[in-house]
């Protein structure tokens, strides 16, 4: 039991670490254009309502 804990926390540390450089590279694409950055910023609130209308109920 111990083992399984102790390696689910290893897998939930690696995600972690991989989402941190991921979005670390990412931004600092998007922060390089900023045309860009502001596209992007502008479509998420956007992305986010037409992802909730589609999502339906559980």
């Amino acid at each position: 039991m111990l083992v399984g804990l102790l390696v689910g926390l290893l897998v939930g540390l690696l995600a972690d670490i991989g989402y941190a450089f991921t979005a670390g590279g990412l931004g600092h694409r998007l922060a390089r254009r900023s045309r860009a950055l502001r596209h992007f910023s502008g479509m998420v609130y956007p992305g986010l309502g037409v992802a909730t209308a589609f999502a339906g109920r559980k």
